[in-house]
């Protein structure tokens, strides 16, 4: 399955890979989340401290992302 990627890039802050132009992998993505499993069995093990860094690394490197993208379009 595609879900432990798709969290990982989530994560990291990424998730604008696909908002702008995937509508319905957004919303997939929302439902995905809402499942009573996922908490348990994709977010509980992971260290608080590597959630942070995660999401900071994320922020730094998503203008990096973009202009990749956009000089590949």
């Amino acid at each position: 399955g595609v879900i432990p990627y798709v969290n990982r890039l989530d994560m990291l802050q990424l998730s604008g890979l696909w908002t702008a132009t995937r509508p319905h992998l957004t919303d997939w993505w929302k439902r995905v989340k809402a499942r009573p499993s996922f908490t348990p069995a994709m977010l509980q093990f992971v260290p608080p401290e590597l959630t942070a860094l995660m999401e900071v690394t994320g922020k730094e490197a998503w203008p990096k992302v973009q202009a990749m993208l956009h000089a590949s379009a």
